[in-house]
């Protein structure tokens, strides 16, 4: 990460010379998150994961810089942003590594060139302290602070990720069902704890964001192994920018509807 910031901040020395410590901090964050995507699609060689964020970035990058730059100088800053990381491949990745992370990304930077915008798609950084400081948290696995912060956010008003499998807990509920709701952010481990536990029919995982879909391949695979008679469902935003990955883990539903969800479960765990 290191590597590719410095690589990007010497290519571009008198534009970064006229930034502010602010701007350089959010420019080394989106580097971090850059690469975190970058390895989740490599590990689940799932190249649609980095196309759909590559999209999403240059979207926010335009809706942030629209008073300042063009879409298409826009749309340069981000392929040059991705650049910097291909080139920083070699120096950093071993051998047999380096093509297929190459890949990838000249994969994604093909995505931005050929996206065609949206006048719909007005992309808001309304949250951006907040979702900094949240995404720190899940980056550094610090569970207990990341749901404090949900709480704080949700005692704000704020729509959180969460509340998309609050809901799902509570149709199970009304429909008769004894539902654990475990929370946002939740490490493996603890998933595993509760499942050993209570020993429940059905375990649903939701994940928002694809960067956390090797932890749920992990919980998933692990379920299986231990309880092989647990029914597991997936669902979440996150599986939408995947070719749809949940294919090729031992589960048996995935749902995009929570009512799909609740209907599939009655009828496989009757």
């Amino acid at each position: 990460m290191e590597a590719s910031y410095e690589r990007e901040s010497n290519a571009k020395s008198e534009y970064f010379n006229s930034l502010n410590n602010r701007v350089k901090k959010i420019i080394y964050r989106d580097t971090r998150y850059n690469i975190d995507y970058l390895y989740t699609a490599y590990v689940l060689d799932d190249k649609k994961i980095m196309n759909t964020y590559a999209v999403w970035l240059y979207e926010l990058m335009a809706g942030i810089h629209k008073q300042r730059f063009t879409r298409e100088q826009t749309r340069e800053y981000v392929l040059f942003h991705l650049e910097s990381i291909r080139k920083t491949i070699p120096d950093v990745v071993s051998p047999e590594k380096q093509q297929k992370l190459q890949e990838i990304i000249e994969e994604a930077q093909q995505s931005i060139r050929t996206y065609i915008p949206s006048d719909e798609t007005k992309p808001d950084s309304k949250y951006e302290k907040e979702i900094e400081e949240y995404m720190d948290c899940l980056f550094h696995k610090d569970t207990r602070k990341a749901i404090g912060m949900i709480r704080r956010y949700m005692d704000q008003g704020m729509e959180l990720h969460e509340m998309g499998a609050r809901i799902v807990t509570d149709l199970f509920e009304n429909h008769g069902w004894d539902s654990i709701f475990l929370g946002a952010a939740v490490l493996v481990d603890y998933i595993l704890d509760s499942v050993r536990e209570n020993h429940p029919d059905l375990v649903t995982l939701s994940v928002s964001m694809p960067q956390h879909l090797m932890d749920c391949e992990q919980a998933v695979r692990e379920i299986r192994r231990e309880f092989p008679d647990i029914k597991i469902a997936v669902g979440g935003k996150a599986f939408e920018s995947t070719d749809d990955i949940w294919k090729k883990w031992p589960v048996d539903i995935y749902s995009r509807d929570a009512r799909e969800l609740l209907a599939r479960a009655d009828k496989i765990c009757a």
